[in-house]
């Protein structure tokens, strides 16, 4: 276990029951110069792959603390507090990046990967593997209202995304600095009936402040919906005889028809003429775009201009609320205010790792 500076430790022995190990069926190579422990997990690794990656891992190996540390077949044990399957996905980084480049993989398996890599890459500093994982949650949610266009098919139907993982989402964005997803987030997560955020438990994972952006923004997307269509006029094009009455009785049949659409959807399907659809989309464009603008100042976030500024700028020493210290030298005291520890981690994002289940 690690004491309150977070540096792993030596393990105790106690009276209690001991805790039953499994070696990792992927990530134990027979060459590794370290063992690694996190929950029941073994991880056998190597010292050199772990220091490339991380100036975390080159400072604690570093310590001499480790020189005493208990030892398996030749190999210090140090004990991590993460969580394994967070762990596993980072080594996998480590040792098979073509992960990255997998279209094969299941689309809502990749997302929850990048972001469990978010959180370490960031929580241990690793810049190269952080700006790869952001990149994978960007083309699922988005920065910008043409990105969401051109990725509605997607997110509508490949990911397949649950609430709990949007709100997984939302924590770990809140965490890593990496709030310009948050408005796509929370956008989608609006999307969701209340039913399945409160009776599925998804609620318990969001913070309190969230779960009020959550509920006063899903009111102005509501708004949005309703009064949108209301101020659309026919095409002076239009030939259809009683057009105003025509177009008034079609869009209370589509008002009540398509009351849970997705505002930011194109309207179609109004069975109107040519010109009143095109005339239509000009409008709803329109619409759409002013919907965006809006959905940060909705959700209480920042406005886009300083969300875009932090994406250009990102710096993960700057943007991670867990790292206060720069790393200057190796040296145990910049370790200790670095590696902070599990509970200090937890405490931080507000509900620790989510077990990324089926809802």
């Amino acid at each position: 276990m690690s004491d309150s500076t977070g540096i792993p430790s030596k393990r105790i022995r106690t009276d209690e029951e001991p805790r039953v190990l499994t070696r990792h069926p992927r990530f134990w190579f027979d060459d590794g110069s370290v063992i690694l422990n996190v929950e029941t997990t073994s991880f056998r690794v190597h010292r050199s792959t772990l220091c490339t990656h991380s100036t975390v891992f080159a400072d604690m190996f570093s310590l001499p603390q480790l020189e005493t540390q208990e030892e398996q077949e030749g190999c210090p044990v140090v004990d991590m507090p993460d969580k394994a399957e967070d762990f596993a996905c980072l080594l996998r980084a480590f040792y098979e990046p073509f992960m990255f480049l997998d279209s094969s993989e299941d689309g809502r398996a990749k997302f929850l990967a990048a972001c469990s890599l978010l959180r370490l890459s960031t929580k241990y500093i690793m810049p190269g593997i952080r700006e790869r994982s952001i990149e994978q949650i960007e083309r699922i949610l988005p920065a910008s209202l043409d990105g969401y266009d051109s990725l509605s098919l997607a997110i509508d139907q490949a990911p397949n995304l649950r609430c709990r993982d949007l709100a997984f989402a939302i924590n770990v964005a809140r965490e890593t600095g990496v709030q310009w997803i948050l408005p796509a987030a929370f956008y989608m997560i609006s999307n969701c009936a209340v039913d399945v955020i409160f009776d599925n438990g998804a609620y318990s994972y969001l913070a309190k402040e969230d779960l009020r952006a959550w509920a006063s923004g899903r009111d102005a997307l509501s708004d949005a919906m309703a009064l949108g269509p209301l101020s659309m006029s026919t095409s002076d094009r239009c030939t259809d005889i009683a057009r105003d009455e025509f177009l008034l009785a079609r869009f209370k049949g589509y008002l009540i028809k398509n009351r849970r659409r997705k505002v930011l959807k194109s309207i179609t399907g109004t069975g109107t003429c040519g010109a009143c659809v095109a005339h239509f989309n000009a409008i709803s464009d329109a619409c759409r775009k002013d919907v965006w603008e809006n959905l940060p100042k909705w959700f209480g976030l920042p406005p886009w201009p300083d969300l875009l500024a932090a994406r250009t700028g990102v710096n993960p020493r700057l943007a991670n609320p867990l790292y206060d210290m720069q790393f200057v030298t190796r040296s145990e005291k910049s370790v200790k205010n670095t590696l902070r520890t599990d509970a200090t981690f937890e405490k931080t994002c507000g509900f620790g790792n989510l077990e990324q289940q089926e809802l």
